[in-house]
């Protein structure tokens, strides 16, 4: 929906129904040409933006270049944001110069799409790692 709140509500909040619209729409990369063909139809492609997750998510243990190859695809059907995860193997063994050169790579297939990095705070072993993992960006 392009606006994401009812019109009965927003007249109740005194908001004008056209200066509310949502951002943007989240994603499978799969996903990613039906949403953009959606959006053109609506004549938002302006206005709402689309995500990918990517990288295997929500896991991330797939090969680096299987990972970078799906964020090349959902850049090429439309995505200007990609949403990554990190290879939390990489993250639990202490291989932080790997994760940061995966990062990097990661971002270079993003080309002019943003890049978003998931924690995924919960997985990632230790209150250290975590802070660590923040730091690298």
């Amino acid at each position: 929906a392009a606006n994401p709140l009812k019109c009965d509500l927003l007249n109740k909040l005194g908001i004008d129904n056209n200066k509310l619209r949502t951002a943007a729409v989240c994603v499978y990369p799969a996903r990613v040409p039906d949403a953009y063909d959606i959006i053109k139809q609506m004549g938002l492609t302006d206005t709402i933006q689309i995500a990918s997750v990517a990288t295997g998510f929500p896991s991330g243990q797939y090969p680096l270049e299987s990972r970078l190859q799906e964020i090349k695809f959902a850049v090429s059907k439309g995505a200007t944001e990609i949403d990554v995860v990190l290879d939390r193997s990489l993250v639990l063994m202490g291989k932080w110069d790997e994760v940061y050169n995966e990062v990097v790579q990661m971002r270079q297939a993003c080309g002019n799409a943003h890049l978003k990095v998931i924690l995924g705070v919960g997985e990632l072993g230790s209150y250290e790692n975590v802070s660590i993992a923040h730091s690298l960006y």
